[in-house]
């Protein structure tokens, strides 16, 4: 009799089952070369780090823009031909006239511009204008305003501006600078000859020979001697007074005129003081 097999059990053919399975992937993952994660771990080649150059190059520095030069003013080639921005009036008129140039004010009629202002501002100096200005003022000197306007005028200002003539040291300094900044000024001659008088003329005043209106001493503050003064404008003296007195203040000799072109005094030596009013400037007669 024989005997059959008999059948695996359900449990059996389950582990059966895997059992197969596990040794199928064994035998594929030798056959692939690839083995355990700790296996791949120690025995993979090391991989070789790719880096881009955007990540290993540092950026250029951007370059500072190159500053645009400023351009130095063209100098001219004097100051007569300096552009300038002259307002300039006259003595018996208000209304303003313009002149770019001293060469322009120049050509113009005397009386047009007996008074100038100037709105120029200059920042390179030619060597004329530096010389005119240690004239003037020395070595701290630093505007031309004065002596531009001056060398615009009519007789260097001194026929509107310091009167007839420059009367201080301050005046006299500005008008010897104006004559080194133009000295072609149509009027350079004349406005030396005044320079030259008032030099004489502080002689004479620290003398005691030459006087304004004023009381002084006689003998100390003005001289014994004939002096004469003489209208300087045309027109008679309005109101013109001298006294002499002795020491008591006593009058010794008196003159009074509203009408005098001329007026002659004789101061004595016997006289203490001497008052003047109106008369002008006594000279000594020649």
């Amino acid at each position: 009799m024989s005997t059959r097999p008999r059948a695996l059990s359900r449990r059996a053919r389950r582990g059966s089952s895997a059992l197969v399975a596990i040794l199928a992937t064994v035998t594929l993952a030798a056959c692939s070369g690839t083995g355990s994660p700790e296996t791949d771990t120690e025995t993979a080649a090391p991989v070789a780090e790719v880096t881009t150059e955007a990540e290993t190059t540092e950026p250029s520095p951007t370059p500072s823009p190159t500053p645009t030069p400023t351009p130095t003013p063209e100098l001219p080639e004097s100051p007569l031909v300096r552009e300038l921005e002259l307002n300039c009036s006259g003595e018996e008129s208000d209304s303003r006239v313009e002149f770019s140039t001293l060469e322009e004010a120049w050509a113009a009629e005397p009386s047009a511009h007996t008074f100038c202002t100037i709105y120029s501002e200059m920042t390179v100096l030619l060597d004329a204008e530096r010389e005119a200005l240690n004239v003037a003022y020395g070595a701290g000197g630093d505007s031309l305003d004065i002596m531009y306007s001056m060398c615009a005028e009519t007789m260097l200002g001194n026929a509107g501006r310091y009167g007839p003539k420059p009367l201080n040291d301050v005046q006299r300094q500005e008008t010897e600078g104006a004559l080194t900044l133009c000295p072609e000024h149509p009027d350079a001659e004349a406005v030396r000859d005044l320079m030259s008088k008032a030099v004489a003329d502080d002689e004479l005043r620290a003398e005691g020979k030459t006087f304004h209106s004023g009381t002084y001493l006689v003998g100390e503050e003005v001289q014994p001697g004939t002096y004469i003064s003489e209208s300087t404008s045309g027109e008679p003296f309005s109101g013109c007074y001298w006294e002499l007195t002795d020491e008591s203040g006593e009058a010794i000799d008196n003159f009074f005129s509203t009408s005098a072109l001329r007026v002659e005094l004789t101061v004595t030596s016997s006289a203490y003081s001497l008052t003047v009013d109106g008369c002008g400037e006594f000279r000594p007669a020649e």
